[in-house]
């Protein structure tokens, strides 16, 4: 079976997921995986770049998960299913929000956009479709400037 990017992410959400972000090592994505630590190099850089991405890709997907949450919804009720959604997200994935979290203080300018997504997602639910037709997010700030991050 060959081996794919998205499978190394994937394995190491998972272990992150059952036995926190402290026991992801590439050691164990590796043997997981049933390949040589040095053959990850084939698809990552490092350690902490394997880690932004399941950080990144957590953060899309929980972005999309309270973006779900509420359409069709308004005020509090929109408030209250974003924030359903971001809780539900962390009881299902703990090792990823664990993951998100660390990237928060160790990301990339990828990072930052992605964490002040998901907060103004939180305050400020509203989603809409660019102009390719992918889903993004619309935010308005308190000082009334609007933002769209496309996925």
């Amino acid at each position: 079976m060959r081996i794919t990017k998205a499978d190394v992410i994937h394995t190491a959400a998972d272990i992150a997921d059952k036995n926190g972000l402290s026991n992801v090592s590439l050691k164990v994505v590796a043997e997981s995986l049933n390949i040589r630590t040095p053959s990850l190099y084939n698809h990552i850089d490092s350690l902490e770049a394997l880690l932004r991405e399941i950080a990144h890709n957590g953060m899309k997907t929980m972005n999309e998960r309270m973006m779900q949450a509420a359409i069709g919804k308004i005020g509090d009720d929109a408030i209250q299913s974003v924030g359903q959604a971001y809780l539900n997200y962390m009881i299902e994935h703990p090792g990823i929000y664990e993951t998100i979290q660390w990237a928060t203080w160790h990301g990339t300018e990828e990072t930052r956009k992605g964490t002040l997504m998901m907060a103004n997602n939180i305050a400020y639910p509203r989603s809409c479709r660019s102009r390719s037709g992918a889903l993004c997010l619309t935010t308005e700030s308190a000082s009334s400037s609007s933002t769209a991050v496309t996925f």
